[in-house]
């Protein structure tokens, strides 16, 4: 599903955005909850991509070892994104750490670095 919504992502931006993957080709049988990696996805998408006023850049790396999966989104923050750096998102992310909470208690690692030129959020699953 990832690799289906930045495609269609893909052709929606400009030749000024950036995209890079790297995920692999078949994962294995990891399971993890539905949708829960596509709101990092969509978030860099709209306030990297669609905010900045010059060249854009998303990054995304997802891989799997032995019941563990690794997750990292990183982008650049466009101009209507200035927020102070305590912020940590909205809505959407605080969800997603609900959902991080009571689905894998004990058993993710959620790192969200905000500075005043990127977002980073790097996720570690142990299933």
């Amino acid at each position: 599903m990832l690799n289906d919504y930045i495609s269609l992502q893909e052709i929606r931006s400009d030749e000024k955005l950036e995209i890079t993957t790297e995920m692999e080709e078949h994962p294995g049988e990891q399971k993890i909850a539905p949708l829960l990696l596509i709101t990092f996805v969509e978030n860099a998408f709209k306030h990297g991509a669609k905010g900045s006023t010059g060249s854009a850049f998303i990054k995304i790396k997802l891989i799997t070892a032995q019941n563990t999966i690794n997750f990292r989104v990183e982008n650049n923050k466009g101009v209507v994104d200035k927020t102070g750096k305590d912020d940590q998102g909205g809505l959407g992310l605080d969800n997603v750490k609900r959902r991080l909470e009571l689905i894998y208690p004990q058993r993710h690692k959620l790192l969200i670095e905000n500075s005043d030129q990127t977002f980073l959020v790097h996720l570690q699953l142990q299933l």
